[in-house]
């Protein structure tokens, strides 16, 4: 559903991002459907040097 997040392309897994408002959800979906896997929930209006 979401698009693949750049920030997490040097990880073996695919991980993807959804933006809700000013929240930017990290996550990867289970090999084994329909489990999803939540890595980071992350406020936007923060500063963005806080979410690496």
């Amino acid at each position: 559903m979401g698009a693949i997040d750049e920030e997490f392309k040097h990880l073996k897994r695919e991980y993807k991002k959804l933006i809700v408002r000013n929240i930017k959800i990290t996550y990867r979906l289970s090999s084994s459907y329909p489990i999803v896997y939540i890595n980071r929930v992350f406020d936007t209006r923060q500063d963005p040097l806080k979410n690496k």
